[in-house]
Formats: C-alpha cells, structure tokens, sequence
C-alpha cells in the first residue's frame, strides 16, 4: 500500500507499508486502485536483518481484514413493497 502520491507534500516521498491479503481479498483490487482498508497492525521477525545488524529487527505491516475500492458502491435499488 503507498500513498496517493498528489496527496503528498512537494519533496517528500510517498509512505508505504506492506499489507498481507489473505483468503477472499485476494484479488479484490489490482495495482493502481484507491483503496480503504481496516486491519490489523502488527510486526514481523526479520531474521535476514538480524543476522546482518546482530541484533533484533522487526518489520510492521498489515494483516488486512476489510479492503473495499473507492468507487464501488453498493447500488440497492428498493422495490415498492420495501419503500412502503
């Protein structure tokens, strides 16, 4: 996941953090796409890094429970015996 790079300040970078998709979510929106998510923020061991600073190194990122696009909306059209 990155920020939307127009919604960042002129010279800085955009943030990013790297979000895990599990089960049903995969798929639900490709590269490029506005996206909401609701997850759980939690960190990882990086055994690689560890062993490279010889100390412990963890990484945060994004168990995504919730990912809906911008854009789609849920259109429910009412019938006449909802509307009464």
């Amino acid at each position: 996941m990155q920020e939307t790079p127009g919604t960042v300040p002129p010279g800085r970078v955009p943030r990013q953090k790297e979000c895990i998709v599990l089960h049903d979510l995969v798929d639900a929106a490709r590269p490029g796409d506005e996206v909401q998510i609701i997850g759980i923020y939690m960190h990882r061991y990086d055994q690689i890094a560890n062993a490279k600073h010889g100390f412990p190194v963890f990484q945060t990122l994004v168990e995504v429970v919730n990912l809906q696009r911008f854009g789609d909306e849920n259109i429910i059209e009412l019938t006449d015996e909802d509307k009464q």
